[in-house]
Formats: C-alpha cells, sequence, structure tokens
C-alpha cells in the first residue's frame, strides 16, 4: 500500500503501518521502514 502515493489512502495507511513497524517478523519491519518515506514524501504532517 506504500507504493500508491494517494493523499486520500495517507490516514488509513497511518495504523498498519504502525502495527508492521511492531512486528516480530523482520520482514514485516523492514518493509514498514522503507514506506515510512513514501509517506514523510506524501503527508509529512502524518509522520
Amino acid at each position: 500500500m506504500g507504493c500508491i502515493r494517494i493523499k486520500d489512502i495517507t490516514e488509513y495507511l497511518c495504523d498498519p503501518l504502525k502495527k508492521a513497524l511492531k512486528d516480530e517478523d523482520p520482514y514485516v519491519r523492514k518493509t514498514g521502514a522503507l514506506c515510512v518515506p513514501k509517506l514523510y514524501e506524501i503527508a509529512p504532517q502524518l509522520i
């Protein structure tokens, strides 16, 4: 979902992203970490 760069869905991306960053699986955490800069680029006020 982080690749979808539409401002309307950024609010819906925050909760799953927070969960991904705290997940036990390192691959899920890595993917979440890579999504943070993409989200910041679209909506810096959310970060």
